[in-house]
Parts: structure tokens; sequence; C-alpha cells
């Protein structure tokens, strides 16, 4: 497993449409755009986990700790 660091960004927007019946109804999408650095080696196609950075660290150091208590 590799540890990347990125930036996440999100786009939202609003938009309404007009539905057959004449009654209006309002949309909302997000988009979400991950930068990461160009040395990053991440195929188009993969399939990938975004963990916030906290979690992983503290992921890590139950890792460490299970491995301490077992060895």
């Amino acid at each position: 497993m590799d540890y990347v660091e990125g930036v996440v960004k999100q786009y939202q927007r609003d938009y309404k449409r007009s539905l057959k019946s004449g009654k209006t109804r309002r949309y909302t999408t997000k988009q979400y755009t991950i930068t990461l650095p160009g040395k990053t080696n991440v195929d188009p196609d993969e399939i990938v986990a975004i963990i916030p950075k906290e979690k992983y660290l503290d992921t890590i150091g139950y890792y460490e700790n299970y491995i301490g208590l077992v060895n």
C-alpha cells in the first residue's frame, strides 16, 4: 500500500428543470476533483481508497501497536 497525499476539491451546481406537469424541480450535482502529485503512479482505471490523513495515521498506529504485542 502506498501513501500519497492529495487535495480534494468539491464543486457544486444547483439548477432547475421544468417537468411536463408544469412544476419545477431543483437538482443539485456535486463533483469531486482529487489532485495528486505528478510522480504518483496510478493507472487511469485503477480503483483506489481515499482515507482522511488522521484516520490513516490512527490505523497505522493501531497496526504498529498490534505488531509490538505479537512479537
